[in-house]
């Protein structure tokens, strides 16, 4: 389904990736709201879960050059390599993010830390009072040289914290 929505949103977008990629979370984050019967009560408990989402789009130029759209929501991370470098092009939303501690209120940072580790997600309605869906958004230019995208799943990127990525070697210390 999002593939689906996310080719709708480019189009009507008039190929904006980044923005039909903003757009595409929005969506699905609305289709994850609870649905309720006649007397307003809440009457699908999965639609009251959440996600977080790390997504990639290549698009290839006019001058035939590769460009990557990225977004993310939560703590789902990527890493992409090029020269034996690695990048990460997406941010962690939790409270321990400057920029999301300064997004909540006091209240607001209590409130997540004991209920929930993300400051952004999909779905979670019932603490959109303070977690958000709208994803951190980049652009790189010119990816034809890179040859790894590395996309991490929230669970993983907590256990991997304390890994170390040889850029040559791949995964050289895994400590949990």
């Amino acid at each position: 389904n999002f593939d689906n929505i996310l080719l709708k949103n480019i189009k009507n977008f008039r190929g904006d990736i980044s923005f039909a990629l903003k757009q595409t979370y929005e969506d699905i984050d609305k289709q994850m709201e609870p649905f309720t019967n006649e007397n307003n009560e809440k009457i699908d408990p999965v639609a009251q879960t959440g996600t977080t989402a790390v997504t990639i789009v290549i698009s290839k130029t006019e001058n035939g050059e590769l460009e990557m759209y990225t977004a993310n929501a939560g703590d789902s991370s990527g890493i992409i390599l090029n020269n034996n470098e690695l990048s990460e092009f997406t941010i962690k939303h939790n409270i321990d993010n400057e920029e999301e501690k300064e997004r909540l209120t006091t209240d607001g940072i209590k409130y997540v830390k004991n209920k929930i580790a993300v400051t952004r997600s999909l779905g979670d309605h019932k603490y959109k009072k303070y977690i958000i869906s709208d994803p951190f958004r980049t652009t790189i230019d010119n990816i034809n040289n890179y040859h790894t995208i590395i996309l991490i799943s929230d669970g993983i990127s907590d256990v991997l914290q304390n890994t170390k990525l040889d850029p040559t070697n791949g995964l050289v210390e895994f400590d949990y």
